[in-house]
């Protein structure tokens, strides 16, 4: 990682990138700074308190001025990691960016305000069983590149994975808990068009296993050596999960994978249709028992098929 401010001058500012007013600084006093320019004044009345930096705004012309200033820039890397987020979100952002730089930096304060430094289990297993897939299966299959871009489920999107007219919803579960599987929305098992694949990954806990944090830097790195444009995006959707690679964590469980296994979710797989979703139903949960869902398995071979035709 490359710090960006080690090359400007004192009392200099550096463009982050060509379609956004965002900048890197360095201020007379050698402080690492982020320079925010906003067309609006969405932050009016909103307090920001960023853990580890200093925010000084300024407000004319119904626009505002942000300044982000780093408290130690023996912390730069995390300050990277933010400013590569504000850039992240504000370009994808279908709406305002100024909201969704002010959304993002509300989302910062209440990260760097946690002292919690455990990682929940489940989301653990989660997001080990998505590295995975993406990792040791798609990537493998496909490109690296091409997964990585595929990786859709830290966005909110319906399925974890999406190429063109394939989508895929990957699911861990425990060795103790035979198949059985979470479906968290309505979304996730139905789809309006193309194909939809569940891949379900069995793990144990294990000495031999690995972490979240050595699948991240394993892939990182393969990234960094195959296809560097795609970092920021993999980073950013790592952290969307709810994993800051930054952070030590007390809790990382070591894994190995003991089965894998996929199915074709057609009309009659046990699901609950879309058709009762309602308005008044706040959340819908179930689980479904795979082993009971025996004539929809398929052979990855057939996903692999299925994925190839559309690149």
């Amino acid at each position: 990682m490359i710090n960006p401010w080690i090359d400007i001058k004192k009392n200099c500012y550096k463009r982050i990138t060509r379609d956004l007013n965002l900048f890197y600084a360095i201020s007379r006093d050698e402080d690492y700074l982020l320079i925010i320019d906003l067309d609006d004044l969405v932050i009016k009345d909103r307090k920001l308190n960023l853990k580890g930096f200093e925010l000084y705004q300024y407000e004319e012309d119904n626009k505002c001025k942000i300044y982000l200033k780093l408290k130690e820039s023996k912390n730069w890397e995390i300050f990277y990691q933010l400013c590569n987020d504000l850039v992240y979100y504000a370009q994808k952002s279908k709406d305002s960016i100024s909201s969704a730089i002010i959304r993002r930096l509300v989302a910062w304060q209440s990260f760097l305000s946690s002292e919690n430094h455990c990682f929940p289990f489940e989301k653990q297993l989660g997001l080990i069983g998505e590295l995975t897939f993406l990792g040791e299966t798609l990537a493998l299959n496909t490109s690296l590149k091409t997964a990585v871009i595929a990786w859709v489920g830290p966005e909110k999107d319906k399925q974890d994975f999406r190429l063109n007219k394939v989508s895929v919803e990957v699911k861990a579960y425990l060795d103790n808990k035979k198949e059985k599987v979470h479906i968290s929305s309505l979304e996730q098992l139905n789809q309006e068009s193309g194909l939809l694949f569940l891949y379900a990954i069995g793990f144990r806990i294990s000495e031999d296993g690995l972490t979240i944090k050595d699948i991240f830097n394993t892939i990182k790195i393969n990234i960094i050596e195959n296809c560097p444009e795609e970092l920021s995006r993999f980073e950013q959707l790592v952290f969307e999960y709810g994993y800051n690679p930054l952070q030590e964590y007390d809790n990382l469980e070591k894994l190995s994978i003991f089965e894998s296994a996929c199915w074709k979710v057609e009309n009659d797989f046990p699901k609950l249709p879309i058709t009762v979703k309602n308005n008044a139903i706040f959340n819908i949960n179930y689980i479904i028992n795979l082993a009971l869902c025996g004539k929809f398995k398929v052979k990855e071979a057939v996903l692999i098929t299925e994925i190839k035709k559309g690149l």
